[in-house]
């Protein structure tokens, strides 16, 4: 079951049922009226948040739970990356699928489509962060930034830089435009205590005049970005401004 919560308050506006399994990964629409949803049940669904209750637009043919979805800019396109190792493309509009994009060895837990341009960005269990022409489901480049499951991928909101985020608790960041690596950072466990993995990550919206900012689990961390080829490693919660 699916909540959803009121900005101002937090209380409960409604639910919507339907998926039989646990729900793994959310997107809203551009419009604003539509969410799509990812489920262990092996489906994703687009649900109509506005007018009458409506039976939601029903995307299946992944052979296992779907772990992400992500919606394109425009709100045409869906994607979803299951624990069959493949990423799979739908038409919004009528949920029929449009490709399979196939080549990772593992589950697929995260992806993201770039703001203005025609790319795709993936992570997986097998530890490769791919970018894909999201009109072709052609392969762009391939990186092994993590040194575990890469479980968080994201594009900083001009597009200009992406992150990816591992079970390791390690994240880089690079450029888009030239693929390479400004930033990487981790989590150092304490204590002899076991490495905690980065579960989801995202950049903020940017303000006029403030630095470049990431969400990292609870942690606010940041840093701006820096124009070197080797990404500088940082200590476990130091960052500057």
């Amino acid at each position: 079951m699916i909540r959803l919560l009121s900005f101002s308050d937090g209380k409960e506006v409604s639910t919507l049922k339907g998926h039989s399994g646990g729900v793994s990964g959310l997107d809203f629409l551009p419009d604003g009226r539509h969410l799509a949803s990812a489920s262990a049940d092996g489906t994703a669904r687009i649900w109509n948040l506005q007018g009458e209750a409506a039976d939601p637009i029903l995307l299946n043919g992944h052979a296992g739970p779907v772990l992400s979805v992500a919606v394109s800019p425009d709100g045409r396109t869906i994607a979803t990356g299951g624990e069959d190792k493949t990423v799979r493309l739908w038409h919004a509009a009528d949920g029929k699928a449009i490709r399979i994009i196939a080549g990772h060895d593992g589950p697929v837990p995260s992806l993201a489509f770039h703001p203005t341009a025609d790319i795709l960005l993936t992570g997986s269990a097998d530890k490769s962060v791919r970018l894909f022409e999201a009109s072709t489901g052609r392969l762009l480049e391939r990186f092994s930034p993590q040194a575990a499951a890469v479980n968080a991928v994201q594009f900083s909101p001009t597009g200009s830089h992406f992150l990816s985020a591992g079970a390791e608790g390690g994240m880089q960041i690079r450029e888009t435009a030239s693929r390479l690596p400004v930033l990487a950072f981790g989590h150092k466990a304490t204590n002899n205590q076991p490495m905690q993995a980065i579960l989801g990550a995202a950049f903020s919206s940017p303000t006029a005049g403030s630095p470049r900012r990431l969400r990292i689990g609870r942690s606010r961390l940041g840093s701006s970005m820096e124009n070197g080829r080797n990404p500088p490693t940082l200590g476990p919660h130091t960052f500057r401004f």
